[in-house]
């Protein structure tokens, strides 16, 4: 997995709030590379609530979604 040098940043509740790539390169069955891009916002600089909201998929409360769906569809 490699982690890619570009940070943007999405605004979530009024602040700046960095969010980072990884790329994570898997191997066809047809001998190709099929590249799977993780959103990652543990990134130094940002508030605690904020590092947390890629740690995990389909949980927390309402509030909690809505900035996985900003995260997913500001920064992809």
């Amino acid at each position: 997995m490699a982690l890619l040098p570009t940070k943007i940043a999405v605004q979530i509740e009024g602040r700046e709030v960095l969010v980072q790539a990884w790329q994570y390169n898997v191997a066809s069955l047809t001998r190709g590379c099929i590249p799977i891009f993780f959103l990652d916002t543990d990134i130094e600089g940002n508030m605690p609530e904020d590092r947390a909201i890629t740690d995990y998929l389909y949980g927390g409360d309402i509030a909690y979604r809505l900035k996985q769906e900003i995260v997913l569809g500001m920064a992809a």
